[in-house]
């Protein structure tokens, strides 16, 4: 069996002896390390639901005892509902909700 030509196959090179004492090994430049990333992709429906859940988290709470009170008001007659409504409608235009 020829040795060389088993080497050659592995891709294996003989070592030259004057090479090898006469070189100083130098250590390669550094190059930047690269990381491979992990990357996570959301659907569109996950990117509209983060959206409505920020959208509900950004909204105050409501105060039971008012909503009672004028839908109370608004059984009787009593609450000036056409005024409220078109500052309501107003402001949520304004905000851009409608």
């Amino acid at each position: 069996m020829n040795i060389s030509r088993a080497l050659s196959a592995y891709g294996a090179r003989p070592i030259d002896a004057a090479v090898k004492n006469n070189s100083k090994k130098e250590a390669p430049a550094k190059a930047a390390a690269t990381v491979p990333h992990e990357q996570v992709v959301l659907s569109s429906e996950a990117q509209s639901f983060r959206k409505v859940m920020e959208a509900v988290d950004a909204t105050p709470e409501v105060r039971i005892p008012l909503v009672e009170e004028i839908s109370q008001k608004i059984k009787l007659n009593g609450y000036p509902f056409e005024t409220k409504l078109y500052k309501a409608l107003e402001k949520m235009i304004e905000a851009k909700i409608v």
